[in-house]
């Protein structure tokens, strides 16, 4: 989920989130009823790294990722483990995250070099 964190969704879902995972609307009703008065009233988002944007990620793409894990059982909160998402999220301890659990995972962007700057570490990644 990236910048959208699941710990977000597993700490208390949003309007958007409640319609899709309990009220079980599809994701265009849910922004639909969000955007009523305007049909495109949020920018996309765009990536934090340096550089030019090489997409962008709608609110509705984002709903639309919620729906599709919830069906493909990717995201499921009776065995979501919040402290555990949170501790891996954090840069020292990996800055990482399970995209299917068990078998696929996503880390922040790679360097080319292991460095701290500003406070911040950055790893390489292995090879």
């Amino acid at each position: 989920m990236g910048s959208y964190q699941v710990s977000l969704i597993g700490k208390g879902t949003n309007n958007l989130d409640f319609q899709i995972i309990y009220l079980h609307r599809t994701p265009e009703e849910a922004y639909r009823h969000l955007c009523s008065s305007d049909p495109h009233p949020f920018l996309p988002f765009r990536d934090a790294s340096f550089g030019p944007s090489t997409y962008h990620l709608t609110l509705l793409d984002c709903l639309c990722a919620i729906k599709k894990a919830l069906s493909n059982k990717f995201l499921d909160f009776t065995t979501f483990d919040l402290e555990e998402y949170e501790h891996y999220e954090k840069v020292d301890n990996g800055d990482l995250t399970w995209i299917v659990p068990g078998k696929f995972i996503a880390f922040c962007g790679p360097h080319s070099q292991s460095k701290v700057e500003n406070g911040m570490a950055s790893f390489l990644s292995a090879s």
